[in-house]
């Protein structure tokens, strides 16, 4: 497997090489913009004003927590590429490995301080106390699928799971007719 990277790394052409490589990352994206986009309708639906403003206030920790990932992703990138570059084989990997592990201190980290300090975040963020109830729900769902979400296949695996589960508990629920035709 290292040795298959390393070829096309170093052979592939430049477009097929960033798409190969990009396209992940976008679909990761558009995934999560999706899983909330869902989120929205069916709280909307379920719940009404006070749920969806409960999504808008646990949002800027979505971002945070995707910023910081980025920034992991983007400069152990960065330094991977040039370690590769340079023949560097030992580099490259050592900086891989402290990406994972930077990473999944992170996430740990996050999760651990997000369920604890969970309404004071939110306070922070500018919650009412009618409002608190129900980002303090919906964000320490989002802050465990943070945690657990790193990879493309299972964001995705989690946003199809999160539309069926939507649509399954809305239904039975809150008696909405099913989406769709």
């Amino acid at each position: 497997m290292a040795k298959d990277i390393h070829k096309m790394l170093g052979e592939e052409r430049i477009g097929r090489l960033l798409l190969s490589l990009s396209l992940p990352a976008t679909i990761g994206m558009l995934v999560q913009a999706m899983y909330n986009f869902v989120d929205t309708i069916y709280v909307g639906r379920g719940v009404g004003s006070m749920g969806i403003a409960g999504i808008s206030i646990s949002f800027p920790v979505q971002i945070f927590v995707m910023a910081f990932a980025q920034m992991f992703g983007i400069g152990g990138a960065s330094v991977i590429s040039r370690a590769l570059g340079e023949k560097n084989h030992e580099k490259a990997r050592r900086a891989a490995g402290n990406v994972m592990a930077f990473s999944i201190a992170f996430g740990l980290a996050m999760t651990l301080l997000g369920y604890f300090f969970i309404d004071q975040l939110l306070i922070l963020l500018g919650a009412s106390e009618a409002i608190i109830p129900y980002a303090r729900e919906y964000l320490s769902i989002i802050l465990l699928l943070l945690s657990r979400s790193s990879k493309t296949k299972t964001k995705l695996l989690s946003a199809t799971k999160n539309v069926i589960t939507n649509a399954k508990m809305e239904s039975h629920i809150c008696n909405f007719p099913p989406l769709g035709p």
